[in-house]
């Protein structure tokens, strides 16, 4: 070890006096503790960053989750009531019960599951593109076209029953007969009435709407 210089005149131990660091290392501690805070800081800014970008991911996930179940259950809606009405004036044309006709009715009416199919997807407050949109109007268009031919049907079918205009529901009494429909007899009348609910063009224009729903 080393042994302390001694004072020439006492001859006593000169103290030891701590030395200064050297500006270069100066310089290296202050570099050191800059480049230690800018990390601290870019590691706040990428936290921040993550939680944002989650957040964002999360709520897009959420609208796109209230689109599709909104789509999905305006679908339902039009496909449902599309089907009971063809269901219930198939059964009408076929049996001649009243019950079926007034079931019609109820749906078209009273339950109206298609429009309600296209408020759900018309509400102003969901982001549906207007291609979406459209796509379900013309579903309805076409199953409005599917009401009309039914309705033709029952009221051949009450026709045939002998049903006077007066005793049906107010669509059908303004549904006219042509006059070869109503030179036909009630059996005509009858296989008339199932015959525009089961051929080949009911089928093809049913099967329209269920290509867009």
């Amino acid at each position: 070890m080393e042994t302390p210089p001694q004072n020439p005149e006492t001859g006593d131990k000169a103290p030891l006096v701590a030395s200064r660091p050297s500006p270069a290392l100066r310089i290296l501690f202050c570099l050191v503790a800059v480049l230690s805070v800018a990390w601290l800081f870019l590691t706040w800014q990428l936290v921040s960053a993550s939680a944002r970008q989650r957040k964002g991911l999360a709520h897009f996930s959420s609208v796109q989750e209230s689109y599709h179940e909104a789509y999905g259950k305006a679908s339902r809606l039009l496909k449902r009531g599309s089907d009971t009405l063809t269901e219930t004036a198939r059964r009408y044309a076929v049996t001649g019960d009243r019950a079926h006709l007034d079931a019609f009715f109820v749906e078209a009416d009273g339950t109206r599951s298609r429009n309600h199919a296209l408020e759900l997807i018309d509400d102003a407050a969901l982001d549906v593109s207007d291609e979406t949109r459209a796509v379900l109007h013309a579903a309805m268009e076409r199953s409005n076209a599917l009401f009309a031919r039914e309705c033709h049907s029952m009221r051949l079918r009450a026709a045939a029953k002998g049903i006077p205009a007066d005793a049906l529901p107010p669509r059908l009494r303004t549904e006219t007969l042509s006059e070869e429909e109503l030179a036909m007899d009630p059996e005509a009348l009858r296989e008339r009435a199932v015959a525009l609910l089961f051929d080949d063009a009911y089928f093809a224009a049913k099967a329209d709407v269920w290509d867009l729903v």
